[in-house]
Order: structure tokens, then C-alpha cells, then sequence
């Protein structure tokens, strides 16, 4: 912003370095009605030393008619007041997390500067409430599960490949169903936790009602405390169609890592 022009005598240089200075004070953090009201009282008396010296007959305006200069001070503060609040509309404060944004029109003379300290609102889990049988809903934390990575280990001396998943607090893990028998047979949970804490898991499939209409089977469930050394596997068998998902209950933040393998059917299930 360019300074006003300003010339003649030591007192009108010293009111435009004032004034200067009181322009950048408007731009600073902190900015309010006090500061505002000095810089219309400097550029008012900036105003009176510009204004020609005529004589007091006047040679502009009607006869008689009293000139814009020798109107009261009090009567142009007002307009003063509002040149001054367009020049500084622009001005976005922003300190600290608190941001004073000034309107496009124009500030009245006693309207003050407010902060806004209102916080945002929360927001909204986007995830909808999952199924997990039994009439029981699940919301799953914010923390994504990561996709599954395929590892070999040794279950009950035969080598298997075992999906691995990593997350936090509550979630419904979709599990690939790919080596799994469609026939019966078992499957393997293991769950591990740098913390010591119980999670619930439950092993879901979707079956379907006599009336067509479908809704989520709990095959195995069971409690697992976290925290040890080693972790032991947990065997399942299910009947037909193997789980399409594995329901994890969870304290919340808690992470953990989840294996899931598919075998063949145990020998008591051939029987």
C-alpha cells in the first residue's frame, strides 16, 4: 500500500511517518478498535494540513456554504473511520491456530475485532456399523487394516501359507478364501499384541435363511490374551463354506497382528 502524499513542513512529514506507522500496526496480530481509532485521528490531522489556505470569503463551493475542511472533525470521523476499514478488509490475521479475518464491508467505528477460538466439531466415523452375528453391530477404528501378506508356517508339522494382517482396536477383516475348502475344514487364528490385553475374535460367513434372506454365521469365536512370548494358534473346524471374515474386538488403540490359515479337514471330521 502506497503512503499518502504529503507536502510542506516538518510537521506534515512527521504526521505521514505516524501515520505509516499506524497503517503496519493495523496489519499486526493483536489489531483492534483502539488502533484503528488512532490512525483516523492522524490521518485527520493529515487531512487539515493538505487542505488549501484561502481566504476566509472562499473561492469554491456556494457563498455562504461552509467548506468540506471546515465541517467539525466529529462530523468526518465516521467516514474517516470506513476508509480506513476497506484498507484493511483484505487482512487475514493468523497467529497461533486463531485466524481474524475482516468482512468485505466495511467495519462500523465501535465494531470490534473478535477472535474466533470456536474449535472444529469432530468428525463423523464414515465406516457404517458391521454385522458380526448374534444381533451384535461392530464400528471399526479409524486405523485401516493393512492388506494381507502371504507368509509360510508349519501347523502341526505340514507347511501352510498363512495371510497376515496388521490393525487397531475393533475391526472386520476380509479374508482371501482362495486355498480354503469349500467341503469343511479348519482353520488356524493367531493373534499377538506388544500389549498384554484381551481381544475377542470371531470367524463369520454369510448364510442364507430359508426365506432367501441372508445374515452373518459366527462359526468359532473365541478370547485370546495378548502380551506373550509366543503366541499359540487357535484350531477351528467349520462345515461347508469356509469364513469370509474375521470380526476382531479390541481395547481402542490397541494394535495387533492377525494370521489366518486354511487347512484341509481334520481326520475327526473325515470320520
Amino acid at each position: 500500500m502506497e503512503s499518502d502524499p504529503v507536502a510542506g513542513s516538518r510537521e506534515s512529514v512527521e504526521a505521514q511517518e505516524r501515520l505509516d506507522e499506524l497503517r503496519r500496526r493495523l496489519y499486526r496480530d493483536g489489531a483492534g478498535e483502539e488502533d484503528l481509532r488512532r490512525y483516523a485521528e492522524v490521518r485527520d490531522s493529515i487531512l487539515r494540513l493538505q487542505q488549501p489556505r484561502t481566504e476566509a470569503s472562499g473561492t469554491s463551493g456556494t457563498a455562504g456554504t461552509p467548506r468540506a475542511a471546515d465541517a467539525p472533525p466529529s462530523s468526518r470521523r465516521p467516514r474517516l473511520l470506513r476508509l480506513a476499514a476497506f484498507a484493511v478488509a483484505p487482512l487475514v490475521v493468523v497467529g497461533l491456530g486463531v485466524g481474524i479475518a475482516a468482512t468485505a464491508s466495511p467495519i462500523r467505528p465501535h465494531a470490534a475485532i473478535t477472535p474466533i477460538t470456536s474449535t472444529p466439531p469432530a468428525p463423523v466415523p464414515t465406516t457404517p456399523p458391521q454385522d458380526i452375528g448374534d444381533g451384535q453391530l461392530l464400528v471399526q477404528d479409524a486405523a485401516v487394516v493393512t492388506a494381507p501378506s502371504t507368509l509360510s508356517v508349519s501347523i502341526d508339522g505340514s507347511v501352510a501359507n498363512a495371510q497376515q494382517f496388521e490393525g487397531t482396536g475393533d475391526a472386520v477383516v476380509p479374508l482371501d478364501v482362495s486355498a480354503a475348502g469349500f467341503s469343511g475344514g479348519r482353520g488356524v487364528v493367531v493373534l499377538s499384541s506388544p500389549a498384554v490385553a484381551p481381544i475377542d475374535w470371531r470367524a463369520l460367513r454369510v448364510a442364507t435363511r430359508t426365506d432367501w434372506t441372508s445374515y452373518q454365521e459366527v462359526l468359532a469365536q473365541g478370547t485370546v490374551l495378548t502380551g506373550s512370548p509366543a503366541p499359540s494358534p487357535i484350531l477351528f473346524d467349520y462345515p461347508a463354506d469356509p469364513p469370509s471374515h474375521l470380526a476382531i474386538q479390541a481395547p481402542h488403540g490397541l494394535r495387533w497382528t492377525l494370521l489366518v490359515v486354511f487347512l484341509g479337514p481334520s481326520k475327526a471330521a473325515k470320520r
